[in-house]
């Protein structure tokens, strides 16, 4: 967010920057050729810095979506860790359960088989 109002800032300032050189430049005692020559000029000057304004923002777009895709994906891995441990946990438990309850017909089983021998 920071970013981009001081790119917001840094836009304002060129684009009066811009229209200062050229109100200066129109009102200079000088032939009509070299005031559209020195215009030109400044406008090519500020055309590049515009482009590497540009290019630094949209870097520092791609940079911030990478920087919070990359959060959004530890985050699900951290919450699929979690659940994928909730899992075991119940599956342990269903586990035991399944022992317990094999283990007490076993003994069932041994009991009623005992009397008939």
């Amino acid at each position: 967010m920071a970013k981009n109002n001081i790119g917001s800032i840094f836009l304002a300032f060129l684009t009066g920057t811009a229209v200062g050189t050229a109100i200066g430049i129109l009102f200079a005692p000088e032939e009509g050729s070299q005031t559209r020559d020195k215009l030109s000029y400044q406008l090519s000057k500020y055309k590049e810095r515009l482009k590497l304004l540009r290019n630094e923002i949209l870097q520092g777009r791609d940079q911030a979506l990478i920087s919070e895709a990359k959060y959004e994906g530890e985050k699900v891995i951290t919450e699929v860790e979690h659940e994928a441990h909730q899992l075991e946990q119940k599956l342990e438990a269903l586990e035991r359960q399944i022992r317990q309850t094999n283990g007490q017909t076993s003994a069932s089983s041994k009991q009623k088989k005992s009397p008939k021998e």
